[in-house]
């Protein structure tokens, strides 16, 4: 089983990210648990331990966001983060940006071969 913390308040995003994991890969047992907000998100990942957190950092403002997206790579990479990258606009682009992490920690199924 793979507990996937979602912080985001946009469902469509949320909604991405399960489509992301359970359409591409059927042999996943997913368990997503889903915070709207920073303060719950930090309960939830003390309370479940998630294999994998996922959150959204949005800002409009282009140089507030430049300067977010350095403070924010910093912060994130302290605390344990493996990678950063903007959300794709579809589920199969999500799902090639989570496969390695998922490979590596052995959360995917094994490749094919044809003999």
């Amino acid at each position: 089983m793979i507990n996937i913390l979602m912080v985001t308040s946009d469902q469509k995003a949320l909604d991405l990210a399960r489509e992301a994991l359970a359409e591409n890969d059927s042999s996943l047992q997913l368990q997503f648990i889903p915070a709207k907000d920073w303060s719950l998100a930090l309960f939830l990942a003390n309370k479940h331990f998630p294999d994998l957190i996922l959150c959204e950092i949005k800002s409009s403002n282009l140089f507030a966001k430049a300067q977010l997206d350095t403070q924010a790579t910093k912060l994130a990479k302290t605390l344990g983060a493996t990678k950063l990258f903007q959300l794709p606009s579809n589920s199969n682009a999500l799902y090639q940006e989570l496969k390695p992490y998922l490979k590596k920690h052995g959360f995917s199924r094994p490749s094919q071969t044809t003999e």
